[in-house]
């Protein structure tokens, strides 16, 4: 998991509250981690391919393109902020 919160800190926070904290997102159109619900991600077991799909999908204009570990190690990051 230390792998997926320095990323979403460092690829994620210009636009989202990546952290646990209750600090809003810098761009209020920008969900923060700790508001996603669990269900709104892939589902456990999906692979890395799917995760990545899943990351660029919701963010087509962004330049940040993930690569298939980074994308599965966000999830796991947001999943342990993310509520029921």
């Amino acid at each position: 998991m230390q792998r997926g919160t320095a990323y979403a800190l460092a690829m994620c926070s210009s636009c989202h509250a990546a952290g646990a904290d209750e600090a809003p997102s810098p761009n209020p159109a920008a969900k923060p981690f700790r508001s996603i619900k669990l269900a709104d991600l892939p589902k456990a077991g999906s692979d890395s391919e799917s995760l990545v799909k899943w990351f660029n999908t919701a963010h087509p204009n962004t330049s940040r393109i993930l690569k298939d570990t980074q994308g599965e190690d966000i999830a796991a990051y947001i999943a342990t902020l993310a509520k029921q």
